[in-house]
C-alpha cells in the first residue's frame, strides 16, 4: 500500500457500529491533524461515497458535496490526486483512500488498490473476535493497575486473571501483555492508556 500510494493512505477495515476493526493511516501528520481537527470524517465525500457504494473511484470522479472543502485542503497538503475503494456489505464495510501529488492513479493501480483492500477485508473477517473478558483485563492492565488491583476491580481470582491475559495474548499473537495492549490499541479495539505500574 505504501508503494502504491506515495502520498499516504488510510484504511478502515470492517466498520461495525461506526467503528472499524482495524484503522491504519499513513498520511502526513500535518494533514491528519488538520483533518481530525475539522472532524472531517463526518462530511468527507470519499467516506460518504464509500458508505453508500462499493467499488473504486478517483476523487476527481466523486461529485458529492464537499462542504468542508476537504479535497481542496488535501491538495494543499500534497494530496492533489486520490482514490477511494469500498468493499463488503453495509453491515461490515471496509473503506480506504490513497493519495499522491503528481498524477492520477492508473486503472491498473486502482485494480491493485481494491484487490489489497478486499484481501484485508477477508483476512480480518476470518479473525476470531476478542472476548469481552479479554478486553476488560487488557484495559485494566493498560491503566497501570497491579495484579491485585485488577482482580479486586473485576472480582476474579489471580489464576483467572492470568488465564484471561494468556488468552488475550494468544488471540492477538502477542508475546507479552504490553505487546497485547499495544496491538489491541492499534487495532482500535482498546482505548490507549499509559502502561506503568503493572506487576504481571
Amino acid at each position: 500500500m505504501s508503494e502504491l500510494a506515495p502520498g499516504g493512505f488510510s484504511a478502515g477495515i470492517r466498520l461495525r457500529f461506526g467503528r472499524p476493526t482495524v484503522l491504519v493511516t499513513t498520511y502526513p501528520r500535518e494533514w491528519t491533524e488538520v483533518y481530525d481537527g475539522m472532524h472531517a470524517a463526518l462530511a468527507d465525500p470519499a467516506i460518504i461515497w464509500g458508505l453508500v457504494n462499493t467499488g473504486v473511484r478517483r476523487w476527481s470522479e466523486i461529485s458529492l458535496p464537499d462542504p468542508f472543502g476537504i479535497f481542496d485542503k488535501a491538495a494543499e497538503h500534497g494530496l492533489t490526486f486520490g482514490a477511494t475503494t469500498s468493499v463488503g456489505p453495509p453491515t461490515s464495510k471496509s473503506i480506504s483512500s490513497i493519495g499522491r501529488g503528481d498524477r492520477e492513479f492508473t486503472d491498473e493501480e486502482l485494480f491493485q488498490f481494491r484487490s489489497e483492500i478486499e484481501l484485508l477485508h477477508d483476512i480480518i473477517g476470518r479473525r476470531k473476535p476478542m472476548a469481552e473478558t479479554h478486553l476488560r483485563v487488557l484495559e485494566a492492565y493498560s491503566r497501570g493497575l497491579t495484579c491485585d488491583e485488577i482482580c479486586a476491580q473485576l472480582g476474579i481470582p489471580r489464576t483467572v486473571l492470568k488465564y484471561r491475559l494468556s488468552g488475550a495474548r494468544k488471540r492477538l499473537g502477542a508475546k507479552s501483555n504490553v505487546e497485547a495492549v499495544r496491538l489491541a490499541t492499534e487495532l482500535n479495539i482498546l482505548r490507549p492508556h499509559s502502561l506503568t505500574g503493572n506487576r504481571l
